[in-house]
């Protein structure tokens, strides 16, 4: 199917769209007003909790809480794979720590299954609530 370029978004709107009914553009340098809480928010209130560091880097990646025995990596519940695959690459870093994925949104049908698998793996799963 054919595509159209983004640049030309604007004018297909503009030609279907009366001007008086286009909502007002957002002044230049407004910020975007989100509604949902962010994955710094969750991260962030999960590291007080816990008493952790947050954002440590490590060769291959980084980790979103680092405790005295727990390596957590915060995401949204549909990226938990991307988690997993995060958390595997930094277990070499710190073998003795415990890993866990914390799971934040819309959690996933399977959560079940996602636990279960996430266990084979030695990596616990919990969830905002």
């Amino acid at each position: 199917m054919f595509e159209q370029p983004d640049y030309l978004l604007g004018e297909i709107i503009k030609a279907i769209v009366p001007a008086s009914e286009l909502p007002p553009r957002p002044k230049k340098g407004a910020t975007r007003v989100r509604t949902a809480r962010s994955h710094c928010w969750y991260r962030d209130k999960l590291a007080c909790e816990l008493g952790g560091q947050t954002a440590i880097r490590v060769p291959g990646g980084r980790i979103d809480i680092l405790t005295p025995t727990e390596i957590v990596q915060v995401t949204a519940a549909r990226e938990w794979q991307v988690a997993l695959s995060q958390l595997q690459t930094c277990r070499c870093h710190f073998p003795e720590h415990k890993l866990r994925i914390h799971l934040f949104g819309k959690l996933p049908t399977e959560l079940a299954a996602v636990e279960q698998f996430c266990g084979k793996q030695q990596v616990h799963v919990t969830w905002a609530a």
